[in-house]
């Protein structure tokens, strides 16, 4: 799978690709990351829900990562 990366990129480039955060006009703080788990198909299992841009603690977001993966995997 391809992961683009923008470094170099100015905020026009990032606005073309939608990847601005609408909200935020803090310079520095035009993206909004978002961690995704995708299945083969494409279908769209677990988000982050933009929780470094909400300031949830790494080992949070580990745990719902690892949760999702558990559940995509038919494991308990």
């Amino acid at each position: 799978m391809g992961w683009p990366i923008g470094l170099g990129l100015t905020v026009g480039d990032m606005a073309r690709f939608g990847a601005l955060d609408g909200a935020m006009a803090l310079p520095g703080y035009e993206l909004k990351p978002l961690l995704v788990l995708v299945d083969a198909a494409g279908k769209v299992l677990w988000t982050d829900g933009h929780a470094r841009h909400k300031h949830q603690s790494p080992d949070e977001t580990i745990r719902q990562l690892d949760r999702a993966l558990t559940d995509a995997l038919g494991g308990e």
